[in-house]
């Protein structure tokens, strides 16, 4: 649920920052048996959130240990320099996402 949630309004976060060269990019560790997402699940989910921005699928699997202990999702804001600006961005919602980046563009 909460990556739903936050999929609700990922189209209207990354519209609204695009064109101060912010990219808003959702990585789908699994799917609904936590197996490595198809094109298929890709494209279900751009589908049901109406989204413009990447969908990548981790089939490296190399999200997973980047995930705390509570689970799914984990935000983090990387900078231009391709540096971590922000490891854990928290509370977990699109108000604290639109915060952090308005912060560090």
């Amino acid at each position: 649920a909460p990556c739903q949630d936050l999929a609700e309004d990922a189209e209207e976060t990354w519209l609204e920052f695009k064109d101060d060269g912010f990219v808003y990019v959702t990585l789908l560790p699994e799917d609904l048996e936590y197996e490595v997402p198809s094109q298929e699940d890709l494209m279900l989910w751009v589908n049901q959130f109406e989204l413009t921005a990447p969908v990548l699928a981790d089939d490296a699997e190399w999200a997973v240990p980047l995930v705390p202990s509570g689970g799914f999702p984990r935000l983090m804001l990387i900078g231009r320099d391709m540096r971590v600006v922000d490891p854990e961005i928290y509370p977990i919602s699109d108000a604290r996402i639109r915060e952090v980046v308005s912060e560090n563009l």
